[in-house]
């Protein structure tokens, strides 16, 4: 997948408009108008890269116009938000975001239209198509990108809408969410797509290096050999701080890669006894883990998902549903409920850190799937990943 992209190791970072340290200013300026905004609103400039959005520069508004100052590491991609105070007792609302990627340089942003009209445009529409921003040759990348993709990425965020309008319209209904999944699934792909052949195409880009650590922060999404070669990619860039950026990402990405040995763990029985799970793992054959609980109400809506896969591919496909339910009463009450005619297990109290930690479970459900060497090739919270796998793989 990202063969390309490692070939590209030595393209010319001057060629590419990579801007390294030693060139750089060590602070910004920017000087912005935005027809329509009311005086004394207030902006914030909040870099978003990093494991915590961190707010960099504030300001108030003046006859449509707004200074921010400060400094960034690196060209970094950050959010200009403008929030108006609704009254002293609730506090600020947003009236506006938009992404510019900032460097430290002298950098002039205006919008082509009023707020108001922005504000009646659909609000799927990437909004940065209005923005002019001059002295962040990052920004321009950025700005490149959008000329080909904004489609893409709106698209994404109408099928976003539409999928979950259906889930509160049908509660969930299997057959009308099997349709809306599929749509769902083919919008973030195609995006996604997108994102791989711009990466490709400029290796040497802050924007294509921004785009990199977005896809190294997803968990087991990539094979390491595939991380390796997204890393390597980002070196043709110059600048030290974004590849030690990336480097650093790419050493989280291999903690939580695709391809990697399952990891094993105790489980328990509905007798309550305790087993490894490997003991439940058979060797040349596919297993498909859904960690779920009685409580969890996406959980329960996705059983008659789990069943189907437990049907459809009988005799290829063990089935395990491992609950997280702190009570034992609680898990035999739903799994009477529910009538899940395939082996049932349960994660106790005492046993839920390690797999918890080792597969990074913050939500349920979670998805996971191990193929017949024991490797683990799909980790998530939707059952269409699942279902694409399995098509593309188990014949």
């Amino acid at each position: 997948m990202y063969t390309r992209l490692a070939s590209l190791f030595f393209v010319s970072a001057i060629a590419a408009g990579c801007v390294s340290n030693a060139a750089a200013a060590d602070s910004f300026t920017i000087k912005g108008f935005l027809p329509g905004i009311a005086d004394s609103t207030k902006v914030n400039l909040v870099n978003v890269e990093g494991a915590e959005p961190k707010m960099i520069a504030e300001a108030i508004t003046t006859d449509g116009n707004f200074t921010l100052s400060g400094s960034v590491d690196m060209p970094s991609m950050c959010e200009m938000a403008f929030f108006q105070v609704r009254n002293k007792n609730s506090g600020f609302y947003r009236l506006l975001s938009s992404r510019i990627m900032v460097e430290n340089s002298d950098i002039d942003v205006s919008y082509t239209l009023s707020l108001d009209s922005i504000a009646k445009i659909n609000p799927f529409v990437v909004n940065e198509k209005f923005m002019k921003v001059s002295g962040s040759r990052s920004h321009d990348q950025f700005a490149e990108y959008l000329a080909k993709y904004a489609a893409a990425e709106e698209n994404v965020k109408v099928i976003g809408l539409k999928h979950a309008g259906k889930w509160m319209e049908t509660q969930n209904h299997p057959d009308t969410m099997a349709i809306y999944d599929k749509k769902k699934f083919e919008a973030e792909a195609g995006l996604a797509a997108a994102m791989r052949d711009f990466i490709a195409s400029h290796p040497a880009y802050h924007f294509s290096a921004y785009l990199t650590v977005k896809e190294l922060s997803k968990i087991f999404a990539y094979t390491s050999d595939e991380i390796k070669a997204m890393v390597e990619s980002v070196k043709a860039c110059p600048d030290t701080a974004r590849v030690n950026f990336v480097c650093k990402a790419g050493e989280r990405a291999m903690k939580h890669c695709l391809g990697q040995k399952f990891f094993d763990f105790n489980v328990d029985n509905t007798d309550g006894v305790a087993r490894p799970m490997s003991s439940y793992v058979t060797p040349g054959k596919y297993t498909f883990i859904d960690f779920w609980a009685s409580w969890c109400s996406p959980c329960r809506a996705a059983i008659p998902h789990v069943r189907k896969l437990h049907e459809q591919y009988a005799g290829k496909l063990n089935v395990y549903s491992i609950s997280c339910d702190e009570d034992k009463a609680d898990w035999d009450k739903a799994m009477s409920e529910e009538k899940m005619e395939w082996t049932q297990l349960r994660l106790n109290p005492e046993q839920i850190k390690e797999p918890s930690r080792a597969y990074a479970i913050s939500t349920i459900p979670r998805l996971i799937l191990i193929d017949p060497a024991g490797r683990l090739v799909c980790s998530t919270n939707r059952p269409i990943d699942i279902d694409v796998y399995l098509e593309n793989n188990l014949k």
